[in-house]
């Protein structure tokens, strides 16, 4: 069997357990988007082709859109337990993916509280470790769903970034500086673009996402995303 698949594998059992859960979340809305499935980590053989409108979706991108590398991005929220229950298995893929591709999660923008985690994500992206720090928050703030003061948010975010070794004198103000402004803008311009309206969505080349439908849990949803990834390269 497939290294990669090997890789993955041990992941199948415990995402098949989220395969008939209501998918996506988006905290604007009065409740859940409702999908079929959760996606799975699940990996099989990659057999035929997969369908637009079936399995993936084509995105309004464009070439600005593109990097060098192949981006497989993830549209995630640190308060979204569907995401929470995806992130072992994104972990996993990015472990696997060749080398002109690239795994890039992208924290999605809604409202004040989704902005603010969105800077936190970003804040940590600009330190040493940052995937050591982007684990510990996404635990930190899950815990915090039922939190509605954003102070307290705050307070444990900088808990975290305290805990490895970060000045937190000033958490606020890096919140705010220009360089998180940006990234925030950005990522609200691909949300736009991209028709992101859920979580986890996973978007290909800044060209296809991949729909959350039983089609998809069926094929692996992995396998759909590597698909798109060689019609990328075939496209380029």
């Amino acid at each position: 069997m497939n290294i990669r698949y090997l890789l993955i594998a041990g992941l199948a059992l415990a995402a098949a357990l989220f395969a008939f859960i209501k998918f996506g979340h988006n905290p604007s809305a009065e409740s859940d988007k409702v999908g079929t499935t959760t996606p799975t980590a699940e990996m099989q053989s990659v057999a035929g082709d997969y369908s637009e409108g079936v399995h993936y979706r084509a995105v309004k991108g464009s070439d600005a859109n593109k990097a060098n590398k192949i981006q497989v991005q993830e549209f995630f929220w640190y308060g979204c337990h569907h995401c929470e229950a995806f992130e072992p298995a994104v972990l996993a893929y990015k472990k696997t993916i060749a080398s002109d591709v690239e795994l890039v999660q992208i924290p999605v923008i809604w409202n004040e509280p989704t902005a603010l985690h969105a800077s936190i994500f970003y804040l940590a992206q600009s330190k040493n470790a940052p995937d050591e720090i982007h684990a510990d928050l996404f635990r930190t703030i899950m815990s915090l769903r039922k939190e509605g003061n954003p102070d307290i948010h705050i307070q444990e975010a900088a808990k975290v970034f305290a805990s490895h070794g970060l000045d937190t004198d000033n958490f606020k103000d890096q919140l705010q500086s220009t360089e998180i402004q940006a990234e925030l803008a950005n990522s609200q311009q691909l949300m736009k673009s991209f028709e992101i309206s859920g979580t986890p969505t996973v978007v290909v080349d800044g060209s296809w996402a991949v729909l959350n439908a039983a089609e998809v849990s069926s094929a692996g949803f992995f396998n759909v995303v590597d698909f798109l990834v060689e019609k990328a390269r075939a496209d380029r």
